[in-house]
């Protein structure tokens, strides 16, 4: 497991400057998109929760899902059309399983640490103060509908 998440850190360091890039436009970009458009149609929800409230946590994993699909993609996808990568880990100890399952793990790892960041521009720019309880239940929300999102994307 340990390789994986170098390998995962070593192809972050190799598309540090996209990545950063995306991690810091993308979340602006939804909330320029979703929140402020949809602001002045639904004023108030059910329960009187707040508008910017209400549709933070759809709005990071949103991201999330954007974040993790082209990770996936190119683990699963794109190296195998080029014969790169999966069949040297193949020639590995691990079974397929084991394999598939440390790479889903590695991508939902490296999406959660770039959702991490979106979830500090998003409270900032929609101008929310987010306990530490609702902070955690958002990281486990993200990490279970990562793993959902990713192993519908790998099968």
């Amino acid at each position: 497991m340990q390789g994986f998440l170098i390998r995962r850190f070593w192809l972050l360091r190799q598309r540090l400057i996209s990545s950063t890039a995306s991690a810091l436009v993308l979340p602006i970009i939804v909330f320029l998109t979703l929140s402020i458009g949809m602001n002045n149609i639904i004023m108030e929800t059910m329960g009187n929760i707040s508008y910017k409230e209400w549709v933070y946590p759809g709005l990071i994993i949103l991201i999330n899902t954007i974040f993790i699909t082209p990770i996936i993609f190119r683990d699963f996808y794109f190296l195998r059309l080029e014969s790169r990568t999966l069949i040297t880990l193949s020639l590995s100890p691990l079974s397929k399983f084991q394999i598939v399952s440390f790479l889903i793990f590695s991508a939902i790892m490296e999406g959660l640490v770039l959702s991490m960041i979106s979830i500090f521009i998003l409270s900032y720019l929609m101008e929310i103060s987010i306990g530490l309880v609702s902070f955690f239940y958002i990281i486990i929300a993200i990490s279970l509908f990562s793993l959902i999102i990713a192993n519908a994307l790998a099968t």
